[in-house]
């Protein structure tokens, strides 16, 4: 992986959306996000959360934790009543809350928030099912380390 093609100290904020869980290396990310970062400058950091409620669920259950795919042909493999693919596949190092926090203090930045974050879920499960789902899944997502996703602010200092 290459370096960002930015100068030390750049920018104010940088945005990480949903990317760190597709990378093979993600501590090459944060270096050099913290590298581009000013003083005082913030990274957001998105990513599906492996101890998740749904995923704890799953695995007391059996099944396959919904951010990752036992094939990259075949996503649905192994999962509770998901019978299409649901864009999961390329998800390479997916995270715990408390993996992702440790992991960027090693990189010297610091925790400044963490937000738990619902999903929007497609799927062919019934209609009520699905509502009651969502309802618990927007419950979850006041407790970060049970959110189906989360969200890291983070500060270089």
């Amino acid at each position: 992986m290459s370096d960002l093609p930015f100068n030390n100290d750049f920018f104010d904020v940088a945005y990480c959306g949903e990317i760190i869980e597709h990378l093979f290396n993600p501590d090459h990310l944060l270096k050099e996000v913290f590298r581009v970062l000013k003083k005082e400058g913030r990274c957001v950091i998105t990513t599906p959360n492996l101890a998740g409620w749904p995923n704890r669920l799953m695995l007391l259950f059996g099944y396959q934790p919904y951010p990752m795919a036992a094939s990259p042909i075949h996503e649905s493999v192994g999962k509770f009543l998901v019978k299409e693919p649901e864009g999961q596949w390329g998800h390479i190092r997916v995270m715990t809350l408390k993996a992702l926090k440790e992991l960027v203090g090693l990189y010297n930045f610091k925790v400044e928030r963490i937000i738990g974050c619902p999903v929007t879920i497609k799927t062919t499960m019934p209609k009520v099912l699905l509502k009651l789902i969502m309802l618990m899944d927007r419950f979850m997502a006041h407790f970060p380390s049970l959110a189906t996703r989360i969200i890291v602010v983070l500060k270089k200092e």
